[in-house]
């Protein structure tokens, strides 16, 4: 009788082996509570590695492009081979009419005989879009003169290809040999050296400056755009 009273005194006991607790109200609620709060730390943790995921995103989009910019405009001037007055009475072979339009003689591709092909390059900024164009001797059936007369020779519009998109600005600073400023209207010779300075928006800037006008538009130009700038010695001479 006394074991009896003893096992069942060990059921009816909160402390006992079989006794059973559940969860109240409140701490159901508590622990929803904390559930969520760690919910959003997630959340918000992943919206800001999207943030620098598009951001880093961009920024290598818009480097890439200066790169290309970079690359095919140095390796078109530092090839140029414009000198002034090369035959008497001639005119010269490199010109820059403005700050975003340049023309000049470089070397091209080798030919057949071995000998390296001249070709006329002209860059220009139609726009937002940054291109450049070339004539050679399969162009024009006037070749050997128009490369004495850059500034006359008119460049099918066939030849005209797109470098780069999204470019709000561009201009090319020429310098002397004592690294004084020429003035591009001025500028019909081939320089020391130059400065690219160009601006360029990532495809997400542009689609956003693209839904706004006025100051609104500028202002986001500005705000989501890059510059970029590259300096070009071309005449080592003394």
């Amino acid at each position: 009788m006394n074991r009896l009273q003893q096992t069942a005194s060990s059921v009816d006991t909160p402390c006992g082996r079989g006794s059973r607790r559940f969860f109240t109200l409140i701490e159901m609620i508590a622990a929803l509570a904390v559930f969520l709060v760690l919910m959003l730390v997630v959340f918000q943790f992943f919206g800001a590695a999207q943030k620098v995921w598009s951001a880093t995103n961009a920024s290598v989009e818009s480097f890439e492009n200066a790169r290309v910019i970079e690359d095919i405009v140095s390796r078109d001037l530092k090839s140029a081979v414009a000198t002034a007055n090369d035959i008497p009475g001639s005119n010269l072979m490199y010109r820059q009419t403005n700050g975003n339009t340049l023309m000049f003689v470089t070397s091209g591709a080798t030919s057949s005989n071995g000998k390296c092909e001249l070709m006329i390059v002209a860059y220009t900024l139609d726009g937002t879009d940054f291109k450049r164009a070339t004539l050679d001797s399969s162009d024009s059936p006037n070749w050997e003169s128009k490369i004495y007369h850059v500034d006359t020779a008119v460049l099918p519009t066939s030849s005209l290809q797109t470098v780069a998109n999204n470019v709000l600005d561009f201009s090319i600073t020429p310098f002397d040999k004592t690294m004084t400023p020429i003035p591009a209207s001025t500028m019909n010779q081939l320089p020391y050296a130059v400065v690219l300075q160009f601006k360029l928006l990532d495809k997400k800037g542009a689609a956003l400056a693209s839904q706004l006008t006025g100051t609104s538009k500028a202002a986001a130009e500005n705000r989501t755009s890059r510059t970029f700038t590259k300096f070009i010695l071309l005449n080592t001479d003394p």
